[in-house]
């Protein structure tokens, strides 16, 4: 929320000596003309904010359907009864239980802070208190809601990458950098935990904003491991896309009189692979 020092701004627009009536009247308007200029930029900075969120809120949902799809193609391969798709399985199921969980109880967070702050608006369903610089901090800070949250994601974040093989590393460092939670360091400096760089000094709408995007980054984790798992079903499958009727007869040559012996079947071959020459 922007700020500004009111009584600095009256000194400086009163200097120069002695103002006539007029003078200091001109000068009062213009320091309450700056004030509603501060109030409406406030105003659409926080606006922007809740503008950011809805957005944030729609990409989480593209990858909440994407992951739901690709659920279903993992229980289709487990279907199979191959060991490897199995396990993919018992993975998944794992994965979505605890991805519903973190990203839930960052959307009772979230409900909570909007709700101290007075709910939201019957009209525009826009947060009362958008623009209190206190409540996001006290809950989440003070209250400790913030090192409980972080805590969380960490936890989740192991879970995932105990998944990938150490030797995938893209992977790893994938979603170690969307799960991050790093301490946050201001402009001067100085280094404060990460719970208090997504909460202190920020009006509730930033607040919220935040924790929309790191729901955002959960879905976008599970959606990373879910695909690596699906992947990794396949990985050892033979892929064809020729199938052709072959014989194989028992020799090479037949003489008058003698019977002819062959194995006859289909033969699947993938025709794009290059051959390997053993």
């Amino acid at each position: 929320m922007l700020k500004l020092n009111f009584n600095h701004l009256k000194t400086v627009i009163m200097a120069g000596g002695k103002q006539t009536p007029r003078q200091a009247m001109v000068g009062m308007m213009y320091l309450v003309l700056l004030a509603m200029l501060a109030m409406n930029a406030s105003k659409d900075l926080l606006n922007a904010f809740i503008f950011l969120e809805d957005g944030i809120d729609v990409t989480t949902k593209n990858f909440n359907s994407t992951n739901k799809s690709i659920y279903s193609k993992i229980t289709t391969a487990a279907a199979s009864g191959a060991d490897v798709a199995i396990k993919a399985q018992k993975n998944a199921i794992d994965i979505e239980k605890a991805a519903n969980k973190l990203f839930y109880e960052i959307e009772k967070f979230k409900s909570d802070i909007i709700e101290i702050g007075g709910g939201l608006d019957e009209d525009t369903g826009v947060p009362i208190g958008k623009d209190n610089q206190d409540i996001g901090a006290e809950y989440l800070v003070v209250k400790g809601h913030g090192l409980e949250l972080k805590e969380k994601v960490s936890s989740f974040k192991s879970q995932l990458t105990s998944l990938v093989n150490p030797q995938d590393t893209s992977i790893i460092s994938g979603i170690v950098k969307l799960l991050a939670t790093p301490p946050h360091i201001d402009y001067e400096g100085v280094e404060s935990p990460w719970e208090n760089g997504i909460s202190e000094y920020l009006p509730l709408a930033a607040v919220t904003a935040n924790l929309t995007n790191l729901q955002s980054y959960v879905r976008n984790s599970e959606s990373q491991i879910l695909t690596y798992l699906l992947e990794n079903i396949g990985v050892n499958e033979m892929k064809v896309n020729k199938i052709n009727a072959t014989s194989i007869a028992q020799s090479g040559y037949v003489l008058q009189g003698d019977e002819y012996t062959a194995n006859i079947f289909l033969a699947a071959s993938d025709t794009t692979a290059d051959p390997i020459v053993t």
